[in-house]
C-alpha cells in the first residue's frame, strides 16, 4: 500500500508540474522493486511461517580479554 501511495503521489506531482520525469521514474522504479523484493522474500521464507530456528535457541560464547 505504501508503494502504491508513493507512486500515486509521484504521478500527481508530475502532472501538476512539481516534479520532473526523471524523479518520477526513479520513485516508480524504486517502489516497484521494493514490492517485488518483499514478495520474493516472503515467498522464499514461506510467508513468515517460521521455518528458521528462533534466535533464543542459539548460544553464543564470548571470552573477553580478562578471561
Amino acid at each position: 500500500m505504501t508503494a502504491a501511495g508513493g507512486i500515486l503521489a509521484a504521478v500527481g506531482a508530475y502532472l501538476s508540474g512539481d516534479m520532473e520525469m526523471g524523479a518520477l521514474l526513479n520513485i516508480v522504479v524504486t517502489a516497484l522493486l521494493a514490492v517485488f523484493l518483499r514478495k520474493g522474500v516472503k515467498t522464499d521464507t514461506g510467508s513468515g511461517g517460521g521455518s528458521a530456528a528462533p534466535a533464543e535457541s542459539y548460544s553464543y560464547s564470548y571470552k573477553g580479554q580478562g578471561e
